[in-house]
């Protein structure tokens, strides 16, 4: 008996210290309760959230985060899919700004279900062009123009002139980015006409200038000057807050493609002061490239490199501003993912304290029936057993989520260091082009002063002399039509070389027939030969061809003719050998000269290291020459190369293919 009362009491004490520990508990929890239960049942504390939330967009997210967790909680607890369909639809917006489209879809796809149960069009329509908009920011453009021609068919039947026009845009947008400009001019002149009849002119510009850009890539031109005038006549008819740097580009661009240099040069202009006035950069970049081109076409070089500078100075810009913005969106999606692991553990240390309360209602349950006592307070304990052991392996998932996020962390860090050393790699690459153009500045600057002081000495002693007995007359006229045809040499490569620089050359690969190519060149620079009784000599098969540019290789070869001949002795000869290997077509220049030193061959197709001698009869050279061959071999996708011994002669080759 003794033994049975010390039991109950000692179970007495037990229970009044365990309520008092849930009377702690309770009123921990007792004002959230009390806010919640009146709206327990009834939706109407959800719409007063959503509108709350809507007329505060520009609250932060943290401060917003609470709520929508709130309203997707008692949405999906009263099965109410209006409220379901703004948290998705919110979300996906959301996600999109962020630019995790990934996560932008999932939300997206959910607000189109929930929009699906609900029958509601505008909702269903509104949620497809958000699953068009983060696929076609992730490179899916024909699944988004799926979803986009799944929303224009709902916008049809409902006769929503302004979504039917938003449709047609981001489909012009889209079929553009496939390279479809039929079908990009069909919907974006679709869509000009709807924002236009609804006074919608800022729509009705980006429509336009859509237009101009599938023009340009159709090669018609005057159709695109068309467009983006007429883009800027409704921006200045109506005071559209619009940037005009980007009008003013688009006509500059049309101008440059119909030819019309100079309107190109005067709209370039326009839109590079405003850009410079508004520190656009992308503007300042795309007016700067223009402009350089246009000049350029008009051989006022002075501008067309000055602008070219410009242009490169903010490319590489932009390049900064893309690489520091990657590294934001790698700082943004990491914190998405921390306050995500943040919210599911608020989310069960939320279920965690549930489970407590159930626990205090089990023991009031326990006071009030004693005879099960003893039997409650073992089911309790054996309750409690349960769940710590399912807490334990909550904390063990935990963990193992952590340690994935550190793994995440660590594959990120390595993504940022990849980027800054591809941002080193390209300041180096700078840098040598740098080097490279002041290198050849000076090669113009020297090669050009030399023959016109010549020139200028030699008309010097005209002018003091006024009379010259023959022999004299032809040295001084023999000297000075020298330095011209130097000069005119160094011009011709000198325009060549800057050509090819510019981009400016079209390469027409065809079947060409060597030799006859190669007796084409020779006909140029046989006088040279005929001057030093050199006999050219050409063994090649009459049906060899070669797959070449016919301008570009009849460059190279005269360039090589003529440096056999220059650097040939006097009643010498020259060998000129093609012949087919696999699938290579080999053309060499052989020559008996005065030859190369070894430490020179590795430079003579460098523009940092030019290598320039004297003939055998003191002919000069500019050094330009097998720059030039070697950039025009390269553009026929072969090789250039050279062999050659002190004293004996020389060997160049091109190889191209057969």
């Amino acid at each position: 008996m003794k033994l049975f009362n010390s039991t109950l009491f000692i179970l007495f004490v037990f229970i009044l210290s365990f309520c008092s520990y849930a009377t702690q508990i309770d009123g921990k929890y007792k004002s959230v309760l009390q806010q919640l239960k009146p709206f327990k049942h009834d939706t109407s504390y959800i719409n007063k959230l959503i509108n709350i939330i809507n007329n505060n967009r520009t609250e932060s997210w943290d401060t917003s985060q609470l709520s929508i967790n709130a309203i997707e909680i008692l949405s999906e607890k009263l099965n109410y899919h209006v409220g379901l369909n703004w948290v998705y639809n919110y979300l996906a917006n959301f996600y999109y700004m962020k630019g995790n489209y990934e996560k932008s879809i999932t939300y997206a796809g959910l607000s189109l279900k929930s929009a699906r149960i609900l029958e509601n069009k505008l909702l269903i329509g509104n949620a497809l062009l958000c699953l068009a908009e983060s696929s076609d920011k992730s490179g899916d453009f024909l699944t988004a123009k799926k979803y986009i021609q799944e929303a224009f068919s709902i916008f049809i039947s409902t006769n929503d002139s302004k979504n039917i026009a938003r449709c047609n845009l981001k489909l012009s947008f889209i079929s553009y980015d496939l390279n479809q400009m039929d079908s990009c001019l069909k919907y974006a002149q679709e869509s000009a006409d709807r924002f236009l009849k609804d006074n919608e002119y800022e729509q009705y510009i980006s429509a336009t200038l859509m237009m101009g850009g599938a023009y340009i890539r159709l090669g018609k031109y005057k159709n695109a000057r068309e467009s983006v005038f007429k883009a800027k006549d409704i921006c200045d008819r109506y005071h559209v807050k619009f940037d005009k740097s980007e009008l003013l580009l688009g006509i500059a661009y049309a101008f440059f493609y119909e030819k019309n240099y100079d309107n190109a040069i005067k709209y370039g202009l326009m839109a590079n002061r405003l850009a410079a006035k508004d520190s656009i950069v992308r503007h300042l970049w795309g007016s700067a490239e223009i402009l350089s081109k246009s000049y350029f076409q008009t051989n006022d070089f002075k501008n067309a490199f000055l602008y070219l500078d410009s242009a490169r100075t903010h490319q590489f810009k932009i390049f900064n501003k893309e690489k520091f913005n990657s590294v934001n969106e790698l700082n943004a999606k990491y914190f998405t993912q921390q306050k995500e692991i943040e919210n599911r553990t608020l989310k069960e240390k939320s279920e965690f304290d549930a489970i407590h309360l159930k626990q205090k209602n089990i023991i009031i349950l326990l006071i009030l029936v004693g005879i099960i006592l003893l039997i409650g307070l073992l089911l309790v304990v054996i309750i409690s057993r349960k769940k710590v052991l399912k807490s334990n392996r909550i904390l063990n998932n935990k963990n193992r989520q952590i340690e994935i996020q550190n793994e995440q962390i660590i594959n990120q860090n390595a993504i940022l260091y990849k980027l800054n050393s591809e941002k080193d790699a390209q300041n180096i690459k700078l840098q040598n082009l740098n080097e490279a153009k002041d290198k050849f500045f000076s090669i113009v600057a020297h090669d050009l002063r030399n023959p016109f002081g010549t020139v200028k000495s030699f008309a010097s002693l005209l002018n003091k002399k006024k009379e010259y007995n023959k022999d004299e007359h032809e040295k001084i006229v023999s000297y000075l039509i020298q330095s011209v045809d130097k000069t005119q040499e160094f011009l011709d490569n000198l325009l060549e070389w800057s050509r090819a620089q510019m981009n400016k050359i079209t390469v027409k690969i065809e079947d060409l027939n060597v030799r006859n190519n190669i007796l084409i060149s020779y006909e140029i620079v046989k006088f040279q030969a005929q001057a030093k009784n050199i006999e050219i000599i050409a063994s090649i098969d009459n049906n060899l061809y070669a797959k070449a540019d016919r301008n570009l290789l009849h460059v190279v070869v005269r360039n090589l003719l003529t440096n056999a001949v220059k650097f040939s002795y006097q009643n010498s000869k020259i060998i000129v050998e093609a012949q087919k290997i696999d699938d290579e077509i080999t053309i060499s220049f052989i020559d008996f000269g005065i030859g190369i030193a070894p430490e020179n061959l590795a430079t003579l197709f460098k523009l940092d290291t030019k290598y320039s001698m004297r003939g055998t009869n003191n002919e000069s050279g500019t050094g330009l020459g097998l720059l030039i061959c070697n950039e025009f071999v390269e553009l026929m996708n072969g090789t250039i190369g050279a062999e050659s011994q002190l004293g004996i002669g020389s060997r160049f080759y091109i190889k191209v293919k057969a």
